[in-house]
């Protein structure tokens, strides 16, 4: 068994539909950031969710905002329904396991505030693979309707966080590549990890290039944070 859950999948169908506005051009007014502790022995998730609040979220929006949590497993195989069709041994990524917020998303509170911070506890079923698990957050609207409700910002994190902050290809060296790999994420062409948040600052944009780029050129001091590619030095190369 897989361990599907239908009324999980189902809220998250009727969640989505809500949420998700293509070509929104909404500005991000918050930040997310997203630090996941799993204990392996108990299978007991902990979810710390935060995030610094624009000035200018109240004049845009609302008074409060909703932050929703879900935990997701890929790499799941079942059979799909494809135009009528069943498909075995289709391959399911991002499937819904659990929802530690509640469905509509928590009440955040904005207004006089310039940062905010939620936790969440899970216990996950000893099946499930954590190492193919992501937790997936979204700050959105709380309005009535659903053109009240579009996503804020969103962040994606793998459950287990390994490695060294910053490096991203794991290749042991701050190079080029570690700038080209910051400034994909950046642009939106590759997943964000934490490892690209070399300033620690819950996101990654030309701030953190600008940290790669001083310490390969050797204007900042070398760190783990820095080697974003992980081949063991910094340089150009």
């Amino acid at each position: 068994s897989l361990g599907y859950y239908e009324q999980y999948a189902q809220m998250a169908a009727r969640m989505f539909k809500e949420l998700y506005f293509d070509n929104d051009p909404t500005p991000a007014l918050t930040t997310i950031s997203i630090e996941p502790t799993y204990d392996e022995a108990t299978h007991k998730l902990a979810i710390k969710g935060s995030g610094q609040l624009s000035e200018d979220f109240t004049t845009i929006f609302d008074s409060t905002m909703g932050l929703t949590v879900y935990v997701t497993e890929d790499s799941l195989v079942a059979r799909q329904l494809n135009q009528g069709t069943w498909v075995a041994g289709y391959v399911h990524d991002y499937v819904v396991r659990a929802i530690p917020s509640a469905y509509s998303g928590d009440a955040i509170t904005v207004s006089g505030q310039t940062s905010f911070e939620k936790d969440y506890t899970v216990t996950l079923n000893s099946a499930w693979n954590p190492e193919k698990m992501h937790i997936v957050a979204l700050a959105h609207r709380r309005g009535a309707t659903a053109a009240a409700k579009q996503v804020i910002n969103c962040e994606t994190v793998p459950l287990l966080q390994t490695g060294v902050k910053g490096d991203v290809t794991g290749d042991g060296v701050v190079d080029i590549a570690d700038v080209n790999a910051v400034i994909n994420i950046m642009l939106g062409k590759a997943e964000q990890t934490a490892a690209a948040d070399v300033t620690g600052e819950g996101s990654v944009d030309i701030a953190d290039v600008n940290a790669v780029i001083n310490i390969m050129l050797g204007k900042a001091e070398h760190s783990d944070a820095a080697d974003v590619t992980g081949e063991g030095t910094v340089d150009i190369a």
